[in-house]
């Protein structure tokens, strides 16, 4: 309920406020689970996210934003999921399996934090292996502009990443092939 409150508000606050829009939204159907993966500039890209889609998003956040009990508690009813950003989080990641084994929408920003400057090492293997354990295509996208408003912010929808395309490979191969074609979508590197 709160997560649709949330969506309710915010979509149309973001399109007045920030002239917000989505492109290149695919046609048809998106698959009923789902990874979308997005570069993080802002704490408000999560809700960019909710709003570019009328399916809930359940978010990995980082455990710090969990330390307030209250808070914690908001985020956990609109989906949220707690990830160590700094170590292998075996808890955080079969919570995201399980979410994309529901056929649930997961969002996840493969970078771990907000960014400024774009480079193939701030990408984590992360998704790679939950892509693959959840047999969860991946669902790149790119939100581009700056959140001033009337200036314009966009989400761009890439080419979607197949993961039956990876499954014969060596895994750690795959992993590491999985985690550079996402950043080579989201940011449009050839």
């Amino acid at each position: 309920m709160l997560y649709n409150i949330i969506y309710y508000l915010f979509k149309p606050l973001f399109i007045l406020l920030f002239f917000f829009r989505v492109e290149n939204r695919p046609k048809g159907e998106l698959p009923e689970r789902l990874i979308l993966c997005s570069n993080h500039i802002n704490l408000l890209d999560p809700l960019v996210l909710a709003v570019s889609t009328k399916r809930k998003v359940h978010f990995l956040a980082k455990k710090e934003l969990f330390k307030k009990e209250w808070f914690a508690k908001i985020l956990r009813s609109l989906g949220a999921i707690p990830v160590d950003r700094n170590a292998i989080d075996l808890k955080a990641i079969k919570a995201s399996v399980s979410v994309l084994n529901e056929n649930k929408y997961l969002g996840i920003f493969p970078e771990g934090t907000r960014v400024k400057e774009v480079k193939y090492e701030n990408i984590k293997n992360g998704i790679s292996y939950i892509a693959l354990k959840a047999n969860s295509d991946i669902q790149p996208v790119e939100i581009v502009g700056r959140y001033i408003p009337f200036s314009g912010l966009k989400l761009v929808y890439k080419d979607l990443i197949k993961i039956d395309n990876y499954k014969e490979m060596p895994k750690n191969d795959a992993y590491q092939q999985i985690a550079l074609d996402v950043y080579k979508a989201i940011y449009d590197i050839v």
